[in-house]
């Protein structure tokens, strides 16, 4: 009863969590000057009106049909996917290290991890870009967390992390149209948690970036020229590869 109920209020919490997540995958990283927003409910990136309904999980977005009920935005589908993962992505953390591994210790920075993960791969996804402003300091919080929980590891994690990231930056210099820089910073914040784990996260991420790009190919949705955000790709592998 007692993990039901904390199940319940992860649920909760990760909704909230997808809240404010959502909200910063509208704000313009490319203007540096730009200030973060801190809101854990739905805003409109258009009129900057709040949802109905705004602390009932996804109900908000379904009675609205999707749309801002003052200024008709459309929301993306993405607006739901967001907040549909955290709420999802919390409680498996708890019953995964809680409850069947007896793992307690891997519960907090695999939250962080995720919550990460998940912002950054949408905010990939929406503006083609990984910002310096999440991704930097995320590097050190995810460095303290493991010297926190796992100091036993953090030699191995901190060559890991560094190896990626020098191969990931030749891979910039060699082939800049495929990967960017901020995809090199990103494969260094996975091995600051992976550490060894980095090598099937990345063997896993080329390999369904592959097969999304045949398939895109074949439909003739994409060019070979055409950019295709490697983030979700990348945090799909981590996320599989740390809970393997």
């Amino acid at each position: 009863m007692r993990d039901l109920l904390f199940i319940i209020l992860l649920i909760f919490f990760g909704y909230l969590i997808g809240k404010f997540l959502n909200n910063l995958t509208y704000e313009n990283f490319k203007n540096k000057e730009n200030k973060i927003s801190i809101r854990f409910f739905s805003i409109c990136p258009q009129c900057k009106i709040r949802t109905k309904y705004f602390y009932i999980p996804i109900l908000d977005y379904i009675t609205n049909n999707g749309k801002c009920l003052n200024c008709k935005y459309t929301f993306p589908i993405t607006s739901l996917l967001i907040e549909m993962f955290t709420s999802l992505y919390y409680p498996l953390c708890y019953f995964f290290f809680f409850v069947y591994k007896k793992q307690p210790l891997n519960f907090l920075p695999s939250f962080f991890f995720g919550t990460i993960l998940i912002l950054i791969s949408f905010i990939d996804i929406k503006n083609n870009i990984i910002p310096n402003k999440i991704v930097i300091p995320s590097i050190f919080i995810g460095l303290f967390l493991m010297i926190l929980f796992f100091p036993n590891r953090i030699i191995e994690l901190i060559i890991f992390s560094i190896g990626v990231f020098i191969l990931f930056l030749l891979i910039y210099f060699i082939y800049p149209q495929g990967m960017g820089m901020g995809d090199v910073k990103l494969a260094a914040l996975l091995g600051i948690f992976l550490g060894r784990d980095l090598i099937p996260a990345i063997i896993l991420a080329f390999l369904s970036v592959a097969i999304y790009s045949i398939f895109l190919l074949i439909f003739k949705n994409k060019r070979l020229k055409d950019r295709i955000p490697f983030a979700p790709f990348l945090s799909i592998g981590a996320i599989i590869a740390y809970f393997i």
